[in-house]
């Protein structure tokens, strides 16, 4: 299960078999087996054996009967509780599979890169290499289109923003209006698959000597411009008044399992940031093209860590991660329970049967059928099976609600 967990699972380095509890647990096990071994030989020794002799033998049985009973009622309870959380939690990863992230990951590879204020004092710079970067890496041939953004969908990072909408009274402190934030290149839409919903992307003309523009999402465009079109809009952003010049489709940026909420995107030439993330779509196999990747990035900056580069596809695979452990971990138990559920029920039965083996060959003797000793044996154990999932199903009803 360790070596099946998710990196992103806390603490899982400390994982261990304590010598302490290991011996603890041996010696927990050792003594039950000795004391429900010995009980039963200690209870029957205890025994007068001429009225058990003249009942049948129920008597010596009945309480101990009736304590398997109570245990297989309460196994077949909680494994009913574990199997229906197991199923609950396989469904929703299901469903969460089926959940559309807003971009396409597909032969698309991401670096990291780190503009340091040593050889990058200024945003002037740091636009020129993202500008160079993204050239050289558009005339390679493997290439479909590579952009650069401060962060990047379903990454564990993100930024946000308040924002002024022009001739909108000014909003009452604390209930400013706020959005993601992302400051992007013009190909950036293009290499995630983004859609562009309405007016245009951003252009290499969108750059420090021309007017500010923003590009919104839907979600932002139907909170805020919910019955006209944004599109030629004004809002004040960190003090700069921009116009907005297209809208995009959303993308479920923090987590699958989280509602979309509104970004906005600045164009990287006009607000360049330190960090930043690196996004080719490529032709080829996105693993064959790691390499041609890396020594574009290299030529230009040797500093750069070029080591990072990898499928964007893995974000997603890292966002399923905790849940796709979740899932297992829960059915491995639920399935542990069931085994042991069966196996108690079983018991119960086989010893039953053992104990009741005059009284059947009685019966038999006497004209019944082997059915009729089949419906009475195991009727038993369907009675038993039937409460505890009653019990079960009642308990896990209220699972149900909780998960």
């Amino acid at each position: 299960l360790v070596g099946l967990a998710p990196a992103s699972l806390p603490r899982a380095h400390e994982i261990a078999i304590d010598g302490r509890v290991l011996g603890f647990t041996g010696a927990t096990a050792a003594l039950t087996a000795l004391l429900f071994g010995l009980a039963p030989a200690i209870a029957s020794s205890r025994v007068d054996v001429q009225p058990v002799l003249k009942g049948g033998g129920r008597t010596s049985v009945g309480g101990t009967r009736r304590l398997g009973g109570a245990l297989v009622v309460a196994e077949v309870a909680l494994s009913v509780v574990l199997l229906a959380g197991a199923g609950l939690l396989i469904r929703s990863f299901w469903q969460l599979q089926q959940v559309e992230p807003g971009f396409d990951a597909r032969n698309v590879l991401m670096s990291q890169l780190y503009l340091s204020e040593e050889t990058y004092p200024g945003r002037a710079e740091q636009s020129a290499f993202g500008g160079q970067l993204l050239e050289q890496l558009e005339q390679r041939p493997a290439t479909e289109s590579v952009g650069i953004a401060t962060t990047l969908p379903l990454s564990g990072w993100s930024l946000g923003l308040d924002f002024r909408i022009e001739g909108r009274p000014e909003p009452t402190p604390g209930q400013e209006p706020g959005a993601g934030y992302d400051s992007v290149s013009p190909a950036y839409f293009r290499a995630l698959g983004i859609p562009l919903k309405a007016g245009r992307v951003f252009t290499r003309f969108d750059d420090a000597e021309h007017p500010p523009v923003v590009i919104v999402s839907e979600a932002l465009a139907r909170r805020h411009w919910p019955d006209e079109s944004p599109v030629g809009q004004r809002v004040r952003l960190e003090g700069q008044m921009r116009e907005i010049v297209g809208v995009v489709g959303d993308v479920r940026h923090s987590a699958l399992d989280q509602a979309v909420h509104p970004r906005i995107y600045t164009p990287f030439a006009q607000r360049p940031w330190p960090f930043a993330r690196l996004v080719v779509r490529t032709r080829a196999d996105a693993p064959t093209f790691v390499r041609e990747l890396s020594a574009a990035i290299h030529a230009l900056d040797p500093g750069q860590p070029a080591s990072s580069v990898r499928p964007l596809d893995t974000l997603l695979t890292e966002a399923m991660a905790q849940h796709r452990f979740r899932s297992l971990l829960l059915a491995v138990f639920a399935g542990a329970a069931l085994l042991l559920a069966a196996l108690g029920l079983y018991g119960i039965i086989a010893h039953g049967v053992a104990q009741r083996t005059p009284e059947i060959g009685l019966r038999m003797a006497l004209g019944a059928q082997t059915g009729d000793v089949f419906r009475t044996v195991l009727g038993q154990g369907m009675l038993l099976a039937t409460v505890g999932l009653g019990a079960g199903l009642a308990a896990a009803i209220a699972l149900a609600r909780l998960l």
